[in-house]
């Protein structure tokens, strides 16, 4: 019993092998199925995609049966059966997150077939398989870094700071990591680089001094100032608690305070 089937692709008869297309398809979709899960963060298992990506590869192979009928064809293809595949690989998704899906797993797509084309393999399978596999890590690695890097500038804030009707401006990023809370007042603690508070700061500032633990470090107490207002995106608290940081809390100066995630819980109350 033969295993493959003769395509005719414009003038040309192309042999076909039933079980490699098959298995080049499989790879090829797992591949970008599994890129998606990674960069996107979705939490689903590794199982789903092999599902996902076998069928995906069925479609393909049942296509080479059916009469070439183009808009049809496309649609199916295209639309219908991607459908089915990110419904199986990520479940019932909102429609924001499944236009996501499925766009940026046209571009993981486009991306691998544009290399792949580029570097005139052929019919070499294993050499496919190897530029997929290298394209695929650096798409995971290199685009999480560039949403990261994103994410980080989306939370960056300019944040204003009043203490005895002196008023100073900082670039501050949330950071969700920031669970210090200051026992006495039950206050959610920012944090903010010294030397850049230190001009508000006077006799008449109440100091204080927050315990809090870190890495090495388990009874730790930070230096901390009690300010007049801190306002951050309209909402102003007052008596806001700060910790003082000596040295630098980024690199390159991109931000000189870390706000406490609580400052931007909806429904939260403006504290006093």
């Amino acid at each position: 019993m033969t295993n493959y089937i003769i395509c005719i692709k414009g003038v040309r008869e192309i042999q076909i092998y039933l079980d490699v297309y098959f298995f080049y398809n499989f790879i090829l979709d797992f591949c970008i199925l599994f890129v998606v899960r990674n960069v996107l963060k979705i939490k689903k298992s590794v199982i789903r995609l092999f599902f996902s990506a076998a069928f995906g590869s069925l479609y393909a192979v049942t296509q080479l049966f059916l009469p070439h009928i183009m808009i049809i064809g496309a649609l199916l293809t295209y639309i219908i059966s991607l459908e089915f595949m990110v419904l199986i690989a990520f479940g019932k998704v909102e429609i924001r997150e499944n236009i996501k899906i499925v766009l940026f797993i046209y571009l993981v797509a486009f991306v691998l077939n544009g290399i792949i084309n580029a570097f005139h393999i052929g019919n070499h399978m294993w050499k496919v398989l190897i530029i997929v596999f290298a394209v695929c890590s650096l798409l995971i690695v290199g685009v999480r870094r560039i949403f990261e890097i994103l994410e980080e500038q989306a939370v960056m804030y300019i944040i204003k700071i009043t203490e005895e009707d002196n008023t100073i401006s900082v670039k501050a990023l949330k950071d969700t990591g920031n669970h210090l809370i200051d026992p006495q007042t039950k206050k959610p603690v920012s944090i903010i680089e010294k030397d850049v508070i230190n001009k508000l700061i006077s006799e008449k500032t109440k100091i204080i001094y927050v315990p809090y633990k870190s890495v090495g470090k388990n009874h730790g107490m930070m230096k901390a100032c009690i300010v007049e207002q801190l306002e951050v995106e309209g909402r102003k608290y007052k008596n806001a608690v700060i910790g003082l940081f000596e040295g630098n809390l980024s690199k390159n100066n991109e931000y000189n305070m870390i706000l406490h995630p609580k400052l931007f819980e909806p429904g939260g109350e403006e504290f006093d």
